[in-house]
């Protein structure tokens, strides 16, 4: 099952809740037993790790929450599973929702999502323009141009070359 962003989703969230995993209303995950688990990850989600016929793999809370409420829906191409107050680890009923990534993009604070931009924007290269088109339009090659300026693709340099300023 593929996600808004090409994730694959196995439903592991289905076999969890067959085998009696839950989320409560508050959003806290419990164990078949009843017991309270979980622990946060790296990523600032609330996740649990189940193990079935030797192969071991997680399950975000906030994933479970939604498949209780929403069943099955919640593997609809084009949804994504929303905190409604930006808090990942509030799996709470009443935080949890389905919608668009414009949806959830419109959920996050103004600075969370600068601070993602920023991240985001820090990865990418910057390129004096008007210096790779006027070797471009020099040379007339992709591939000479993309090794002048270290350039990793030709999409990269297409973009560079039609950008509009």
């Amino acid at each position: 099952m593929e996600t808004h962003n090409n994730l694959k989703y196995s439903r592991n969230e289905i076999y969890a809740y067959e085998i009696g995993y839950r989320v409560t209303e508050d959003g806290f995950l419990q164990s078949p037993s009843g017991k309270h688990i979980g622990y946060i990850h790296s990523s600032g989600y609330v996740k649990f790790s189940l193990q079935n016929k030797m192969k071991r793999f997680s399950v975000n809370a906030h994933r479970l929450q939604a498949y209780q409420k929403y069943g099955e829906k919640i593997y609809q191409k084009g949804l994504q599973v929303r905190h409604l107050n930006n808090n990942k680890q509030d799996n709470s009923y009443s935080n949890i929702a389905l919608g668009t990534n414009k949806q959830n993009v419109a959920d996050r604070d103004r600075e969370s999502v600068l601070k993602n931009a920023l991240y985001a924007s820090s990865f990418t290269k910057k390129y004096d323009y008007d210096k790779v088109k006027s070797y471009y339009n020099k040379t007339r090659s992709y591939k000479l141009t993309m090794q002048e300026f270290d350039i990793s693709s030709s999409s990269a340099l297409h973009y560079i070359l039609k950008k509009v300023c």
